[in-house]
């Protein structure tokens, strides 16, 4: 089965002190909305993506990653 992805991963800072706000839940959130105006609604548009998830990912103290994941199309691994 051949599998068409493209990750984006880059470092953010721990939330634990601000766990009333939780900035990477809205920034996921804003990101991978699926709503018109979107920009998975656009990237579906052009016919690159079939789906996109963003969120962070704690991994010790004080640091964390907050990744953009999606799943490609055929024409979407062509664009550069």
């Amino acid at each position: 089965m051949d599998t068409r992805s493209l990750e984006i991963t880059f470092t953010y800072p721990d939330e634990e002190e601000l766990f009333m706000y939780q900035p990477s839940r809205y920034c996921s959130h804003l990101i991978g909305h699926e709503g018109p105006g979107s920009i998975l609604a656009l990237l579906r548009r052009k016919g690159w993506v079939h789906s996109l998830v963003a969120g962070s990912e704690p991994t010790c103290n004080d640091a964390a990653f907050f990744k953009i994941s999606t799943k490609l199309t055929e024409d979407g691994l062509g664009e550069r």
